[in-house]
């Protein structure tokens, strides 16, 4: 192998062994991306637990995320600009459906691990996101 060719599965090596993950593209990027969803789901549940926003009723339980964004249309992960703010861009990300789903599982989870959502007190979760205008 010369100097110049790379080793086939060098740049795999390199990642697993805390190698370089910046850049905009490729595994590192996705990596990134999958830490900043599961940040917000996470900050999200913990914020709707705190505040009690979530409502039971006879049948099912509610929480309803509103948006907080003036008119915005950028509904992605990418990199907030300067007319968003992070926490307006955070709230976009539960615009999106599979979103959404992996916050509900995620609060599910978490109060059936602590006991709260089990046997007679256990109802279905429904979340209500506003999509933001476009």
């Amino acid at each position: 192998v010369g100097s110049g060719e790379a080793v086939e599965g060098q740049g795999l090596s390199n990642l697993v062994n805390g190698g370089n993950m910046s850049g905009s593209t490729g595994l590192g990027a996705g990596i990134r991306l999958a830490m900043s969803l599961q940040r917000s789901i996470i900050a999200t549940a913990v914020n709707l637990v705190d505040r009690n926003a979530i409502t039971r009723l006879n049948h099912f339980r509610y929480a309803y995320l509103h948006c907080t964004s003036q008119g915005s249309s950028s509904s992605d992960f990418s990199a907030p600009t300067n007319m968003e703010s992070a926490e307006t861009q955070k709230h976009h990300i539960f615009a999106k459906p599979l979103a959404l789903t992996k916050l509900a599982h995620f609060l599910m989870d978490m109060h059936r691990e602590n006991g709260k959502w089990v046997g007679l007190k256990s109802r279905p979760l429904v979340l209500l996101a506003e999509k933001p205008r476009t």
